[in-house]
Protein backbone atom coordinates (compact mmCIF):
# COMPACT_ATOMS: atom_id res chain seq x y z
CA UNK A 1 0.00 0.00 0.00
CA UNK A 2 2.77 2.31 0.77
CA UNK A 3 4.35 1.69 -2.34
CA UNK A 4 1.16 2.39 -4.08
CA UNK A 5 1.04 5.72 -2.33
CA UNK A 6 4.43 6.48 -3.35
CA UNK A 7 3.85 5.89 -7.52
CA UNK A 8 0.35 8.15 -6.95
CA UNK A 9 2.20 10.91 -5.53
CA UNK A 10 5.34 11.02 -7.89
CA UNK A 11 2.22 11.10 -10.64
CA UNK A 12 0.80 13.90 -8.83
CA UNK A 13 3.99 15.49 -8.74
CA UNK A 14 4.26 15.35 -12.20
CA UNK A 15 0.82 16.49 -13.34
CA UNK A 16 0.95 19.88 -11.23
CA UNK A 17 5.08 20.05 -12.86
CA UNK A 18 3.38 20.13 -16.14
CA UNK A 19 0.51 22.14 -15.11
CA UNK A 20 2.61 24.72 -14.38
CA UNK A 21 4.91 24.31 -17.42
CA UNK A 22 1.53 25.02 -19.66
CA UNK A 23 0.97 28.14 -17.76
CA UNK A 24 4.68 29.16 -18.12
CA UNK A 25 4.17 28.24 -21.63
CA UNK A 26 1.17 30.10 -22.03
CA UNK A 27 2.62 33.29 -20.61
CA UNK A 28 5.20 33.01 -22.69
CA UNK A 29 3.36 33.08 -25.66
CA UNK A 30 0.49 35.55 -24.36
CA UNK A 31 3.02 38.22 -24.15
CA UNK A 32 5.34 37.41 -27.27
CA UNK A 33 4.29 40.68 -28.57
CA UNK A 34 4.63 42.51 -25.38
CA UNK A 35 7.77 45.22 -25.41
CA UNK A 36 10.21 44.19 -22.57
CA UNK A 37 8.57 41.40 -21.62
CA UNK A 38 11.41 38.15 -21.01
CA UNK A 39 10.01 34.21 -21.50
CA UNK A 40 10.42 32.35 -18.00
CA UNK A 41 11.16 28.93 -18.10
CA UNK A 42 10.22 26.11 -14.94
CA UNK A 43 13.26 24.77 -13.60
CA UNK A 44 12.62 20.97 -12.15
CA UNK A 45 14.40 18.60 -10.17
CA UNK A 46 14.41 14.76 -8.98
CA UNK A 47 12.08 14.65 -5.56
CA UNK A 48 13.19 12.11 -3.30
CA UNK A 49 11.36 10.55 -0.10
CA UNK A 50 13.72 8.03 2.51
CA UNK A 51 15.84 7.64 -0.20
CA UNK A 52 13.13 6.82 -3.05
CA UNK A 53 11.77 8.44 -5.80
CA UNK A 54 8.91 10.98 -5.20
CA UNK A 55 8.39 12.72 -8.48
CA UNK A 56 9.27 16.20 -9.36
CA UNK A 57 9.52 19.31 -8.15
CA UNK A 58 9.48 22.78 -9.42
CA UNK A 59 12.54 24.86 -7.85
CA UNK A 60 12.24 27.90 -9.77
CA UNK A 61 10.59 29.56 -12.78
CA UNK A 62 13.22 32.19 -13.98
CA UNK A 63 13.58 34.52 -16.48
CA UNK A 64 15.60 33.69 -19.76
CA UNK A 65 17.28 36.93 -19.78
CA UNK A 66 20.91 37.25 -20.98
CA UNK A 67 22.35 39.78 -18.96
CA UNK A 68 24.89 40.51 -22.07
CA UNK A 69 22.20 41.23 -24.41
CA UNK A 70 20.95 43.41 -21.92
CA UNK A 71 23.80 45.74 -21.52
CA UNK A 72 24.25 45.88 -24.99
CA UNK A 73 20.40 47.21 -25.24
CA UNK A 74 21.44 49.73 -22.22
CA UNK A 75 23.86 50.79 -24.42
CA UNK A 76 21.95 51.24 -27.72
CA UNK A 77 19.28 52.80 -26.00
CA UNK A 78 21.08 55.38 -24.33
CA UNK A 79 22.91 56.12 -28.13
CA UNK A 80 19.87 56.68 -30.03
CA UNK A 81 18.35 58.60 -27.38
CA UNK A 82 21.11 61.05 -27.23
CA UNK A 83 20.95 61.13 -31.46
CA UNK A 84 17.37 61.12 -30.98
CA UNK A 85 17.69 64.18 -28.75
CA UNK A 86 20.43 66.45 -30.28
CA UNK A 87 18.91 65.15 -33.64
CA UNK A 88 15.57 66.88 -33.20
CA UNK A 89 16.99 70.31 -31.73
CA UNK A 90 19.75 70.38 -34.74
CA UNK A 91 16.63 69.90 -37.55
CA UNK A 92 15.02 72.47 -36.17
CA UNK A 93 17.57 75.30 -35.81
CA UNK A 94 19.29 74.04 -39.23
CA UNK A 95 14.99 75.01 -40.76
CA UNK A 96 15.61 78.62 -38.65
CA UNK A 97 18.17 79.35 -41.81
CA UNK A 98 15.97 78.39 -44.15
CA UNK A 99 17.63 77.03 -47.97
CA UNK A 100 20.56 78.85 -49.25
CA UNK A 101 18.91 78.85 -52.65
CA UNK A 102 15.68 80.51 -50.96
CA UNK A 103 15.28 84.43 -51.45
CA UNK A 104 13.65 84.30 -48.13
CA UNK A 105 16.75 82.88 -45.91
CA UNK A 106 19.28 84.24 -44.43
CA UNK A 107 21.56 83.52 -46.66
CA UNK A 108 19.24 84.63 -49.69
CA UNK A 109 19.15 88.03 -48.39
CA UNK A 110 22.16 88.77 -48.57
CA UNK A 111 22.22 87.90 -51.92
CA UNK A 112 19.44 90.73 -52.01
CA UNK A 113 22.05 93.28 -51.04
CA UNK A 114 24.50 92.77 -53.02
CA UNK A 115 21.55 93.11 -55.72
CA UNK A 116 20.47 96.11 -54.60
CA UNK A 117 24.13 98.14 -54.20
CA UNK A 118 24.54 97.02 -57.71
CA UNK A 119 22.00 98.53 -58.64
CA UNK A 120 22.91 101.81 -57.02
CA UNK A 121 26.08 101.70 -58.85
CA UNK A 122 23.86 102.29 -62.13
CA UNK A 123 22.22 105.75 -60.22
CA UNK A 124 24.16 106.65 -56.86
CA UNK A 125 22.35 110.04 -56.10
CA UNK A 126 19.01 107.88 -56.55
CA UNK A 127 17.20 108.53 -52.92
CA UNK A 128 14.96 105.48 -54.07
CA UNK A 129 18.08 102.79 -54.92
CA UNK A 130 19.80 103.86 -51.69
CA UNK A 131 16.14 103.20 -49.37
CA UNK A 132 16.68 100.21 -51.49
CA UNK A 133 19.89 99.12 -50.03
CA UNK A 134 19.66 99.83 -46.63
CA UNK A 135 15.96 98.36 -46.47
CA UNK A 136 17.58 95.02 -47.50
CA UNK A 137 20.61 95.54 -45.34
CA UNK A 138 18.03 96.23 -42.50
CA UNK A 139 16.27 93.03 -44.21
CA UNK A 140 19.17 90.56 -43.40
CA UNK A 141 20.01 91.68 -39.92
CA UNK A 142 16.46 91.33 -39.27
CA UNK A 143 16.52 88.16 -40.43
CA UNK A 144 19.76 87.19 -38.64
CA UNK A 145 18.19 88.39 -34.96
CA UNK A 146 14.99 86.43 -35.59
CA UNK A 147 17.24 83.12 -36.29
CA UNK A 148 19.59 84.34 -33.05
CA UNK A 149 16.81 84.63 -30.61
CA UNK A 150 15.19 81.13 -32.18
CA UNK A 151 19.03 80.06 -30.96
CA UNK A 152 18.30 81.11 -27.91
CA UNK A 153 14.80 79.94 -27.34
CA UNK A 154 15.77 76.02 -28.14
CA UNK A 155 18.92 76.59 -26.12
CA UNK A 156 16.12 77.42 -23.57
CA UNK A 157 13.76 74.38 -24.54
CA UNK A 158 16.86 71.89 -24.44
CA UNK A 159 16.75 73.47 -20.93
CA UNK A 160 13.26 73.05 -19.97
CA UNK A 161 13.03 69.33 -21.86
CA UNK A 162 16.27 68.42 -19.17
CA UNK A 163 14.02 69.40 -16.18
CA UNK A 164 11.43 66.98 -17.50
CA UNK A 165 13.62 64.39 -18.35
CA UNK A 166 15.38 64.65 -14.82
CA UNK A 167 12.14 64.30 -13.28
CA UNK A 168 11.13 61.29 -15.05
CA UNK A 169 13.89 59.61 -14.18
CA UNK A 170 13.78 59.90 -11.14
CA UNK A 171 10.02 58.58 -11.15
CA UNK A 172 11.82 55.46 -13.01
CA UNK A 173 14.14 55.15 -10.22
CA UNK A 174 11.64 55.04 -7.58
CA UNK A 175 9.71 52.60 -9.29
CA UNK A 176 12.53 50.33 -9.98
CA UNK A 177 13.39 50.64 -6.25
CA UNK A 178 9.37 49.39 -5.41
CA UNK A 179 9.97 46.51 -7.43
CA UNK A 180 13.22 45.50 -5.95
CA UNK A 181 12.01 45.82 -2.72
CA UNK A 182 8.51 43.11 -4.14
CA UNK A 183 11.55 40.75 -5.62
CA UNK A 184 13.42 40.28 -2.78
CA UNK A 185 10.17 39.50 -0.57
CA UNK A 186 9.11 37.17 -2.96
CA UNK A 187 12.26 35.66 -3.31
CA UNK A 188 12.47 35.03 0.42
CA UNK A 189 8.70 33.64 0.92
CA UNK A 190 9.52 31.22 -2.52
CA UNK A 191 7.07 32.95 -5.06
CA UNK A 192 7.37 33.46 -8.33
CA UNK A 193 9.12 36.96 -9.07
CA UNK A 194 9.23 36.71 -12.49
CA UNK A 195 6.11 39.21 -13.03
CA UNK A 196 7.82 41.75 -10.92
CA UNK A 197 11.55 41.22 -12.74
CA UNK A 198 9.79 41.67 -16.26
CA UNK A 199 8.04 45.08 -15.09
CA UNK A 200 11.19 46.58 -13.35
CA UNK A 201 12.79 45.28 -16.75
CA UNK A 202 10.61 47.49 -18.81
CA UNK A 203 11.16 50.30 -16.45
CA UNK A 204 14.97 49.64 -16.65
CA UNK A 205 14.22 49.96 -20.55
CA UNK A 206 12.77 53.44 -19.70
CA UNK A 207 15.38 54.58 -18.01
CA UNK A 208 18.32 53.57 -20.33
CA UNK A 209 16.81 55.65 -23.27
CA UNK A 210 17.12 58.74 -20.76
CA UNK A 211 20.18 57.97 -19.67
CA UNK A 212 23.26 55.17 -20.06
CA UNK A 213 22.84 52.58 -17.24
CA UNK A 214 24.09 49.64 -16.06
CA UNK A 215 21.84 47.06 -14.30
CA UNK A 216 23.73 44.50 -11.58
CA UNK A 217 21.43 41.33 -10.51
CA UNK A 218 22.38 40.99 -6.69
CA UNK A 219 22.43 37.58 -4.30
CA UNK A 220 18.93 38.66 -3.16
CA UNK A 221 17.15 38.84 -6.31
CA UNK A 222 17.34 42.85 -6.38
CA UNK A 223 19.09 44.83 -9.28
CA UNK A 224 21.45 47.60 -8.36
CA UNK A 225 21.04 50.22 -11.28
CA UNK A 226 23.93 52.60 -12.36
CA UNK A 227 25.57 55.05 -14.94
CA UNK A 228 27.60 54.45 -17.47
CA UNK A 229 29.87 56.53 -15.27
CA UNK A 230 29.33 54.57 -12.00
CA UNK A 231 26.83 56.80 -10.10
CA UNK A 232 24.65 54.56 -8.33
CA UNK A 233 20.88 55.30 -9.63
CA UNK A 234 18.93 52.27 -7.58
CA UNK A 235 20.39 50.71 -4.28
CA UNK A 236 19.11 49.33 -1.42
CA UNK A 237 16.74 52.52 -1.84
CA UNK A 238 16.39 55.14 -5.17
CA UNK A 239 18.81 57.68 -5.17
CA UNK A 240 17.73 61.69 -5.52
CA UNK A 241 17.95 63.91 -8.58
CA UNK A 242 17.22 67.19 -9.09
CA UNK A 243 17.39 69.97 -11.61
CA UNK A 244 15.97 73.54 -11.94
CA UNK A 245 15.83 74.65 -15.79
CA UNK A 246 16.20 78.52 -16.30
CA UNK A 247 14.59 78.61 -19.72
CA UNK A 248 15.50 82.48 -20.04
CA UNK A 249 17.66 83.41 -22.33
CA UNK A 250 21.34 83.79 -22.37
CA UNK A 251 20.69 82.24 -18.71
CA UNK A 252 23.22 80.70 -16.59
CA UNK A 253 22.25 76.99 -16.42
CA UNK A 254 22.80 74.94 -12.66
CA UNK A 255 23.91 71.11 -13.17
CA UNK A 256 21.97 67.87 -12.20
CA UNK A 257 22.88 66.91 -8.67
CA UNK A 258 22.91 63.85 -7.12
CA UNK A 259 22.22 63.51 -3.40
CA UNK A 260 21.97 66.90 -2.68
CA UNK A 261 20.03 66.60 0.94
CA UNK A 262 22.96 64.18 1.85
CA UNK A 263 25.40 67.30 1.42
CA UNK A 264 27.32 65.76 -1.60
CA UNK A 265 26.21 68.03 -4.09
CA UNK A 266 27.49 65.37 -6.72
CA UNK A 267 27.70 66.94 -10.38
CA UNK A 268 25.70 63.75 -12.17
CA UNK A 269 26.44 65.34 -15.30
CA UNK A 270 29.91 63.85 -15.15
CA UNK A 271 28.75 59.99 -15.24
CA UNK A 272 26.25 60.35 -18.29
CA UNK A 273 27.98 58.89 -21.37
CA UNK A 274 24.29 58.74 -23.38
CA UNK A 275 21.36 59.07 -23.48
CA UNK A 276 18.38 61.18 -23.93
CA UNK A 277 19.57 63.52 -21.38
CA UNK A 278 23.51 63.45 -22.57
CA UNK A 279 22.20 64.38 -26.27
CA UNK A 280 20.29 67.61 -24.68
CA UNK A 281 22.96 69.05 -22.14
CA UNK A 282 25.25 68.46 -25.64
CA UNK A 283 22.86 70.71 -27.40
CA UNK A 284 21.87 73.17 -24.55
CA UNK A 285 25.80 73.49 -23.72
CA UNK A 286 27.62 72.83 -26.89
CA UNK A 287 25.73 72.22 -30.55
CA UNK A 288 23.54 75.32 -30.53
CA UNK A 289 25.55 77.69 -28.39
CA UNK A 290 28.48 77.08 -31.04
CA UNK A 291 25.99 77.75 -33.55
CA UNK A 292 25.14 80.97 -32.05
CA UNK A 293 28.64 82.19 -31.86
CA UNK A 294 29.01 81.05 -34.90
CA UNK A 295 25.90 83.38 -36.77
CA UNK A 296 27.06 86.15 -33.78
CA UNK A 297 30.76 86.09 -35.55
CA UNK A 298 29.50 86.22 -39.15
CA UNK A 299 27.06 89.25 -38.40
CA UNK A 300 29.85 91.00 -36.91
CA UNK A 301 32.42 90.13 -39.87
CA UNK A 302 29.84 91.04 -42.50
CA UNK A 303 29.23 94.20 -40.61
CA UNK A 304 32.69 95.05 -39.60
CA UNK A 305 33.50 94.37 -43.61
CA UNK A 306 30.80 96.80 -45.01
CA UNK A 307 32.12 99.34 -42.02
CA UNK A 308 35.46 98.78 -43.75
CA UNK A 309 34.51 99.96 -47.45
CA UNK A 310 32.13 102.12 -45.75
CA UNK A 311 34.54 104.55 -43.67
CA UNK A 312 36.67 104.62 -46.73
CA UNK A 313 34.00 107.05 -49.02
CA UNK A 314 31.75 109.81 -47.20
CA UNK A 315 28.26 110.73 -47.36
CA UNK A 316 27.22 112.99 -50.10
CA UNK A 317 26.58 115.79 -49.39
CA UNK A 318 29.45 115.40 -46.57
CA UNK A 319 27.76 115.69 -42.87
CA UNK A 320 28.43 118.69 -40.79
CA UNK A 321 28.35 115.54 -37.24
CA UNK A 322 30.05 112.43 -36.81
CA UNK A 323 29.87 110.19 -33.88
CA UNK A 324 31.42 107.21 -33.66
CA UNK A 325 30.75 103.61 -32.21
CA UNK A 326 31.58 102.43 -28.91
CA UNK A 327 35.20 101.31 -28.70
CA UNK A 328 35.16 100.69 -24.80
CA UNK A 329 38.61 102.26 -24.89
CA UNK A 330 39.41 105.43 -21.66
CA UNK A 331 40.86 108.69 -22.96
CA UNK A 332 43.94 107.99 -20.78
CA UNK A 333 44.61 104.69 -23.33
CA UNK A 334 47.81 105.43 -25.52
CA UNK A 335 47.01 106.12 -28.70
CA UNK A 336 48.69 103.30 -31.22
CA UNK A 337 47.75 105.01 -33.91
CA UNK A 338 50.35 105.05 -36.88
CA UNK A 339 50.37 106.43 -40.43
CA UNK A 340 48.33 109.26 -42.05
CA UNK A 341 45.12 110.38 -42.82
CA UNK A 342 42.87 113.32 -44.11
CA UNK A 343 40.27 115.30 -42.67
CA UNK A 344 38.43 117.29 -45.25
CA UNK A 345 36.52 120.67 -44.53
CA UNK A 346 33.47 121.45 -46.83
CA UNK A 347 31.34 124.70 -46.06
CA UNK A 348 27.31 124.33 -46.46
CA UNK A 349 27.73 123.89 -50.33
CA UNK A 350 29.86 121.00 -50.65
CA UNK A 351 33.00 123.08 -51.46
CA UNK A 352 36.44 122.15 -49.84
CA UNK A 353 38.08 124.74 -47.35
CA UNK A 354 41.21 122.97 -46.03
CA UNK A 355 42.54 119.49 -45.09
CA UNK A 356 43.79 118.30 -41.76
CA UNK A 357 46.59 115.77 -42.45
CA UNK A 358 47.01 113.50 -39.00
CA UNK A 359 50.40 112.34 -39.09
CA UNK A 360 49.90 109.85 -36.19
CA UNK A 361 53.78 108.75 -36.63
CA UNK A 362 55.22 112.97 -36.22
CA UNK A 363 51.77 113.20 -33.72
CA UNK A 364 51.16 116.40 -35.20
CA UNK A 365 47.80 118.04 -37.25
CA UNK A 366 48.52 120.57 -40.19
CA UNK A 367 46.02 122.76 -41.45
CA UNK A 368 46.46 124.49 -44.89
CA UNK A 369 44.11 127.24 -45.05
CA UNK A 370 45.23 129.25 -42.84
CA UNK A 371 48.45 126.87 -42.32
CA UNK A 372 48.91 125.91 -39.02
CA UNK A 373 50.47 123.02 -37.39
CA UNK A 374 48.98 121.39 -33.61
CA UNK A 375 50.77 119.09 -32.00
CA UNK A 376 49.86 116.30 -29.86
CA UNK A 377 52.96 114.61 -29.07
CA UNK A 378 54.26 114.37 -25.21
CA UNK A 379 51.40 112.19 -23.96
CA UNK A 380 50.63 110.31 -26.23
CA UNK A 381 47.12 109.04 -25.56
CA UNK A 382 44.23 109.33 -26.64
CA UNK A 383 43.04 112.34 -24.72
CA UNK A 384 46.10 114.36 -25.94
CA UNK A 385 44.77 113.61 -29.99
CA UNK A 386 41.44 114.53 -29.21
CA UNK A 387 42.50 117.74 -27.69
CA UNK A 388 44.73 118.50 -30.62
CA UNK A 389 42.00 117.60 -32.74
CA UNK A 390 39.46 119.86 -31.07
CA UNK A 391 42.18 122.98 -31.34
CA UNK A 392 42.28 122.20 -34.85
CA UNK A 393 38.93 122.03 -35.93
CA UNK A 394 37.91 125.19 -33.50
CA UNK A 395 40.08 127.20 -36.16
CA UNK A 396 38.43 126.08 -39.35
CA UNK A 397 35.87 127.94 -40.36
CA UNK A 398 32.91 126.81 -40.13
CA UNK A 399 34.39 126.13 -36.27
CA UNK A 400 33.83 122.96 -35.33
CA UNK A 401 35.19 120.73 -32.13
CA UNK A 402 36.07 117.10 -31.26
CA UNK A 403 35.06 115.19 -28.25
CA UNK A 404 35.27 111.47 -26.92
CA UNK A 405 33.04 110.68 -24.30
CA UNK A 406 32.47 107.13 -22.40
CA UNK A 407 34.57 105.28 -25.37
CA UNK A 408 32.62 107.37 -28.21
CA UNK A 409 34.96 109.50 -30.65
CA UNK A 410 32.45 112.47 -32.03
CA UNK A 411 33.48 115.42 -34.52
CA UNK A 412 30.93 118.50 -35.13
CA UNK A 413 30.86 120.90 -37.17
CA UNK A 414 28.22 122.48 -35.38
CA UNK A 415 25.86 121.57 -38.29
CA UNK A 416 27.74 124.03 -40.99
CA UNK A 417 29.63 122.41 -43.69
CA UNK A 418 30.54 118.91 -44.07
CA UNK A 419 33.82 116.32 -42.73
CA UNK A 420 35.10 114.02 -45.10
CA UNK A 421 37.89 111.18 -43.83
CA UNK A 422 40.43 110.02 -46.37
CA UNK A 423 43.60 107.55 -45.37
CA UNK A 424 46.96 108.14 -47.02
CA UNK A 425 47.38 105.91 -49.72
CA UNK A 426 50.98 105.50 -49.30
CA UNK A 427 50.82 105.24 -45.23
CA UNK A 428 47.69 104.91 -43.82
CA UNK A 429 46.41 105.68 -40.36
CA UNK A 430 45.97 102.15 -38.29
CA UNK A 431 45.08 100.99 -35.36
CA UNK A 432 45.09 97.31 -34.22
CA UNK A 433 44.90 96.62 -37.80
CA UNK A 434 41.72 99.36 -38.99
CA UNK A 435 41.71 102.49 -40.11
CA UNK A 436 41.09 105.85 -38.37
CA UNK A 437 37.47 106.77 -39.82
CA UNK A 438 37.10 102.87 -39.43
CA UNK A 439 38.83 102.01 -35.76
CA UNK A 440 36.60 104.69 -34.40
CA UNK A 441 33.42 104.09 -36.33
CA UNK A 442 33.07 107.58 -37.87
CA UNK A 443 31.37 106.61 -40.89
CA UNK A 444 29.47 103.00 -40.17
CA UNK A 445 26.92 101.84 -42.06
CA UNK A 446 25.98 98.96 -39.21
CA UNK A 447 26.07 99.83 -35.60
CA UNK A 448 25.50 98.15 -32.10
CA UNK A 449 25.94 99.75 -28.81
CA UNK A 450 28.69 97.63 -28.09
CA UNK A 451 31.95 96.53 -30.05
CA UNK A 452 31.50 95.26 -33.29
CA UNK A 453 35.31 93.43 -33.11
CA UNK A 454 37.55 92.63 -30.22
CA UNK A 455 40.18 94.05 -31.78
CA UNK A 456 40.97 96.88 -29.20
CA UNK A 457 44.62 97.90 -29.51
CA UNK A 458 45.14 98.30 -26.15
CA UNK A 459 48.54 98.01 -24.12
CA UNK A 460 50.11 96.45 -21.16
CA UNK A 461 50.43 100.02 -19.61
CA UNK A 462 46.94 101.18 -20.35
CA UNK A 463 45.15 101.64 -17.11
CA UNK A 464 42.42 98.67 -17.09
CA UNK A 465 39.26 100.98 -15.79
CA UNK A 466 37.43 98.69 -13.86
CA UNK A 467 35.35 100.01 -10.75
CA UNK A 468 36.40 99.21 -7.48
CA UNK A 469 34.51 96.64 -6.00
CA UNK A 470 33.68 94.44 -8.90
CA UNK A 471 35.31 91.16 -9.33
CA UNK A 472 35.78 88.11 -11.53
CA UNK A 473 35.11 84.42 -10.45
CA UNK A 474 36.79 81.20 -11.93
CA UNK A 475 35.77 77.51 -11.57
CA UNK A 476 38.81 75.29 -13.00
CA UNK A 477 37.41 71.91 -13.69
CA UNK A 478 38.93 68.52 -14.88
CA UNK A 479 37.96 66.76 -17.88
CA UNK A 480 34.76 65.29 -15.87
CA UNK A 481 33.49 68.21 -15.16
CA UNK A 482 35.00 67.94 -11.61
CA UNK A 483 35.75 70.92 -9.24
CA UNK A 484 38.77 71.53 -8.82
CA UNK A 485 39.01 75.06 -7.47
CA UNK A 486 37.36 78.13 -7.61
CA UNK A 487 39.61 81.62 -7.55
CA UNK A 488 38.47 84.77 -7.85
CA UNK A 489 40.21 88.30 -8.56
CA UNK A 490 38.88 91.02 -6.86
CA UNK A 491 39.32 94.78 -7.60
CA UNK A 492 40.39 95.56 -4.85
CA UNK A 493 43.42 97.24 -2.73
CA UNK A 494 46.76 97.43 -5.52
CA UNK A 495 43.99 96.69 -8.50
CA UNK A 496 42.12 99.86 -7.82
CA UNK A 497 44.36 102.01 -7.72
CA UNK A 498 44.32 104.91 -9.89
CA UNK A 499 47.39 103.74 -12.02
CA UNK A 500 46.47 99.90 -11.95
CA UNK A 501 47.04 99.13 -15.02
CA UNK A 502 46.21 95.72 -17.31
CA UNK A 503 49.58 94.60 -16.69
CA UNK A 504 48.57 94.58 -12.73
CA UNK A 505 45.77 92.46 -13.27
CA UNK A 506 47.48 90.15 -15.63
CA UNK A 507 49.91 89.32 -12.98
CA UNK A 508 46.80 89.14 -10.52
CA UNK A 509 45.36 86.38 -12.95
CA UNK A 510 48.83 84.76 -13.19
CA UNK A 511 49.91 84.36 -9.64
CA UNK A 512 49.85 80.86 -7.97
CA UNK A 513 47.52 80.12 -5.09
CA UNK A 514 45.08 82.88 -5.67
CA UNK A 515 44.97 83.42 -9.29
CA UNK A 516 45.13 80.68 -12.29
CA UNK A 517 48.97 80.40 -12.14
CA UNK A 518 49.31 76.63 -11.81
CA UNK A 519 46.38 76.05 -14.65
CA UNK A 520 47.75 78.37 -17.35
CA UNK A 521 48.91 81.83 -17.98
CA UNK A 522 46.78 84.85 -19.77
CA UNK A 523 48.37 87.15 -21.96
CA UNK A 524 47.79 90.24 -23.99
CA UNK A 525 48.51 90.24 -27.57
CA UNK A 526 50.10 93.67 -28.17
CA UNK A 527 48.49 93.76 -31.72
CA UNK A 528 45.12 93.94 -30.85
CA UNK A 529 44.88 94.19 -27.47
CA UNK A 530 42.83 90.93 -27.24
CA UNK A 531 43.98 89.01 -23.60
CA UNK A 532 43.79 85.43 -24.14
CA UNK A 533 44.67 82.00 -21.97
CA UNK A 534 46.66 79.47 -22.46
CA UNK A 535 46.82 76.18 -20.27
CA UNK A 536 49.65 74.93 -19.22
CA UNK A 537 51.51 71.78 -21.00
CA UNK A 538 49.05 68.42 -20.75
CA UNK A 539 46.73 69.45 -18.27
CA UNK A 540 43.68 67.87 -17.82
CA UNK A 541 41.22 70.48 -16.92
CA UNK A 542 38.68 73.17 -18.62
CA UNK A 543 37.85 76.62 -17.42
CA UNK A 544 34.58 78.75 -16.89
CA UNK A 545 34.07 82.21 -16.24
CA UNK A 546 31.77 83.88 -14.16
CA UNK A 547 31.56 87.48 -14.05
CA UNK A 548 30.25 89.19 -10.58
CA UNK A 549 29.26 93.34 -10.44
CA UNK A 550 30.16 94.39 -13.60
CA UNK A 551 33.23 92.97 -14.33
CA UNK A 552 34.22 90.03 -16.86
CA UNK A 553 37.36 89.56 -19.17
CA UNK A 554 36.35 91.11 -21.80
CA UNK A 555 37.25 94.75 -23.36
CA UNK A 556 36.18 97.49 -21.18
CA UNK A 557 32.73 97.92 -23.42
CA UNK A 558 30.15 99.65 -21.65
CA UNK A 559 31.78 99.75 -17.88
Amino acid sequence: MVGLTSVLLAGLSGLRAAQTGVATVSQNIANANTPGYVRTEMTLAPRTQIGAGAGVEITGIKRAADQFLATANYIASASAGSASARADLLSRAQQNFGDPSSASSMFGMVDEYWSALTQLGVDPSSSLRRSDAVSALQATYSEIQRIGDSLQQLIGEADQRIGDAVSESQNLMNRIAELNNEIRLNKRTGTDTSSAENAQSALIDQLSELMDVRATLQPDGSTHVRTGGGALLVGVNAAKISYTPNPSSYATHGVITLNEELGSNTNLETSLTGGSIKGLLQARDTDLPGLAEALGGYAGALADALNAVHNENASSPAVSSMTGRQTGLLSTDALNFTGTATLAITDASGILRDRLTIDFDAQTITSEAPSNVVSFAGGGTIGDFVDALNTALAAESPSGSASFNNGVLSLNLNNNGGIVIQQDDADPALRAGRGFSHFFGLNDLVSRPTPLFFESGISGNDLHGFSDGGAVSYQVRDTQGRLIANRTISIDGPLSAPGATWNDLLSALNASGTGLGEYGTFSLDSTTGQVSFTANPHSMFSWSTTPRSAVALALRSLR
